[in-house]
């Protein structure tokens, strides 16, 4: 784990440390390779996290929503409605108000571009970087995104591990 900076809010900063138990469980001890480094910034893009393991480079996007459903859409806003108001709301994708596949993809671009011309010369296989949208606890996710958006993975903290080894 290598963190520069603590992030600028609360929940993210609670994010970082749940994150690290959990990827602590996972590797710690073991001989398996992982390294996380929480909020950082490549050129312009502000990242909530990047881990990089033996077989793939992530990409981490925290969001702060527990206790819900979540909707995942290809067009148009993500939509949280909490179990106990029913109310639904949008889910923004960072400080410029996108979609959260608007900034999962901004973010996909800028470190895939990176990755691959500074460290693989142009060859990274867009296989091994993925995107990873990670929610808080207690979540349902209804994935409406087409399946050949495979850049993007979507999880809560509760399968996180799971959706690593995928």
């Amino acid at each position: 784990i290598y963190r520069a900076n603590a992030a600028n809010h609360v929940h993210e900063n609670e994010q970082f440390i749940e994150v690290c138990n959990l990827l602590k469980k996972k590797y710690g001890g073991k001989e398996e390779f992982c390294l996380y480094i929480p909020n950082f910034s490549l050129y312009t893009k502000d990242f909530d996290g990047l881990i990089i393991i033996a077989n793939a480079i992530i990409i981490l996007e925290l969001k702060n929503y527990s206790h819900g459903k979540v909707e995942a859409r290809e067009n148009g806003s993500w939509i949280f409605t909490n179990k106990k108001s029913g109310i639904p709301i949008d889910i923004k994708g960072g400080a410029a108000n996108k979609t959260v596949l608007n900034q999962a993809k901004n973010n996909f671009d800028v470190a895939f571009g990176h990755f691959s011309n500074k460290y693989f010369s142009g060859k990274l296989d867009k296989k091994s970087l993925f995107s990873l949208v990670c929610f808080s606890h207690d979540i349902e996710i209804e994935n409406q995104l087409q399946k050949t958006t495979k850049w993007i993975k979507i999880c809560c903290l509760d399968n996180f591990v799971e959706v690593l080894d995928t």
